[in-house]
Order: C-alpha cells, then structure tokens, then sequence
C-alpha cells in the first residue's frame, strides 16, 4: 500500500513539472510580447560604414527618407560625414563594440509591448541610432555630458547616441566626471530610453504647478519617469532604472529609514523650499555623503506605496498632482 501511495506521489510530483515546464512559461510570455515588429533603424551603419562598391547619391537619398522625419541633413552634410576623420574614429570604436547589433533589443522590444499594451492608441515605436561627435568636447569645461543620451520625438521616434554606452572604462570617457561617466555603460540604455517616453508622456498630459517649491515635489516629480520605466521593464533590476551603481543601490536600501525619518522626517524637510536640498538630494551631481539623486529614489519608493496601498492605474498615479495627497494615502513607511 505505501508503494502505490508513493508511486501515485511521484507521478503527480511529474504530473505538475511538466505542467509548469511546458504550460507555465507561455502564459508569462504571452503578456510581455507582442506581435508588433520594433522599427530600428541604424543610421549610423549606413552613414559610416558603407560599402566601396555602393552608390553615395541613391544612398544619402535612402538615408533622408528614413532620417529627415527626426533629423534633415543636406546632401552635402552627408557627404562631409561620410568622409569626416573623427566620426570615422567614432564610428570605428563604437562598431568595434556592438557591431550591427543593438544592446538589450529584445528588452527594449519587450518594454514597448507593454507601452502599447498601457496606452493602446499610441503609433508603433521607432528607434534611431545615432552618433555624434559632441564626445570630442569633453575637456571642453563648458561642455556638460548629456545625462540621457536617448531623445524622444514626435510621432513615436526614439533617438539613441549609441557612442555614449561604450562602457565607462573607455577612453573617450576617462575626462568625465564619475557620476555620468559610469552611466555611459550597455545596461542602463533600456531604462533610459522608457525614463524618457514616461517623461514625454508626463508633460504632455499634465499641469506642472511651478509654485509648488517644495523638496516633496520635486522628489515625487522626479521620480514618476522612473516608475514609468519600471513598469515597462518590470524584469530589470532597480539600479539600471536609476543608473545607479549596485554600491548606490545598497547604500540606498541600507539608509531608507534614517534618510528619511531622522532626516527629512526629524528635520522637517519635506515642505522645504530650500533650493540646497534639491542640489543635494534631487539634481544629477557627485556623490558626497550618498548617491545623488536619493531623494527622487524615496520619491519612487512614496509612489510605489501609493500604487500598492490605493490599487489605482499607472495612468492615475503618473498624472496625479497632488503630490501631499500622494504622500498621505501612500502610507510609506519604511
């Protein structure tokens, strides 16, 4: 009798493996994929790295087609491009790194599905790879680095300088400053690219209350794109949302309850005006005593409550202004 219990337990064990192998997993893959086909278009193979044998006018004239919807370039800025030295520099080092593949395509794929899936009546995404030679400038002291190296259009179109993800050991990026430099690294290109749509998303269906000074809204403000970009890549870890370091990330989690209830709490800093604590705590910078930009993290963590605790809609929660009724519903209490 205990032998036929025990064969029963086995095949039942087998039973729920094979369910779960075979069963489980497409019902996961089915809600982050969708049939639309991303529209990626390299404008930088085609501008740097073409064939001898192909012909420059009928070339330039494809690339207007697919560009001039974003950026209109002449003929004759083509052809100076195409022949330029120091994008030919550029372009070789780039190319020597990602070669004709896109870093994270499959994610970034995966995130626009879900984008669509949010907000149905959007048009299909298109992404353009770009270079620039602003690189050229970095010991320039009144060059800044761009924090986002990803644009977002009109009409659905993302720009990318994939020259700016070369990892941040490279040499083109040894003069800038640690806080943007280890940014400019492959991993952090997904999270941007959807900071940026949720930012465009934001501005353009909301009122922005410039009277509201206070630390507390610029820390729940700043934060929204971020929530944005987690719920379109709900997979990724929380410290390529933020760009920051997994150093930055723990140093975060370690110090949420003290940075907020014996500092801001204890302080009373959440009402303050004080432009000092946004440099500190909000705006992009070096690290001093903690990460820069720990402030708009707690903002996220307020609004994670939010969602959670009032069960609203992404849509609700990125387009509600109330930023004391979001603190006060959210029960944040780390």
């Amino acid at each position: 009798m205990k032998n036929k219990i025990k064969y029963f337990l086995i095949i039942a064990l087998l039973t729920c493996i094979i369910v779960f192998i075979f069963f489980i997993p497409s019902i996961f893959y089915s809600q982050s994929t969708c049939d639309n086909k991303l529209d990626v278009y390299r404008w930088d193979l085609d501008v740097f790295r073409l064939d001898d044998n192909q012909n420059r006018d009928s070339l330039i004239q494809k690339i207007k087609i697919n560009m001039d919807p974003v950026f209109s370039f002449s003929k004759e800025d083509y052809d100076f491009l195409m022949q330029d030295p120091t994008f030919k520099i550029i372009s070789d080092s780039t190319y020597a790194i990602f070669s004709d593949r896109v870093p994270y395509i499959e994610e970034i794929s995966e995130g626009f599905c879900r984008y669509q899936s949010y907000f149905p009546s959007v048009e299909d995404p298109k992404i353009i790879i770009y270079l620039d030679d602003y690189i050229t400038q970095v010991a320039n002291p009144s060059f800044s680095p761009p924090f986002f190296p990803v644009d977002y259009h009109s009409k659905n179109w993302v720009s990318l300088g994939l020259n700016w993800f070369l990892g941040p050991d490279h040499a083109f990026y040894q003069s800038i400053p640690d806080y943007l430099r280890l940014r400019y690294d492959s991993v952090y290109i997904s999270p941007m690219i959807f900071h940026q749509l949720g930012m465009d998303y934001i501005n353009s269906n909301t009122l922005i209350d410039f009277n509201d000074e206070t630390f507390l809204a610029s820390m729940i403000s700043t934060a929204k794109p971020y929530f944005f970009a987690k719920h379109m890549l709900p997979n990724v870890p929380e410290y390529r949302i933020f760009g920051f370091t997994l150093d930055e990330m723990q140093f975060a989690y370690e110090n949420e309850e003290f940075f907020w209830k014996d500092i801001l709490l204890k302080e009373q800093m959440i009402y303050s005006s004080d432009r000092e604590l946004k440099d500190l705590y909000i705006i992009p910078g070096p690290n001093l005593n903690c990460p820069s930009r720990l402030g708009t993290w707690l903002g996220f963590k307020i609004l994670d409550s939010y969602f959670i605790n009032k069960k609203v809609s992404l849509k609700d929660i990125l387009l509600e202004s109330n930023f004391k009724k979001i603190l006060n519903e959210s029960n944040y209490q780390p």
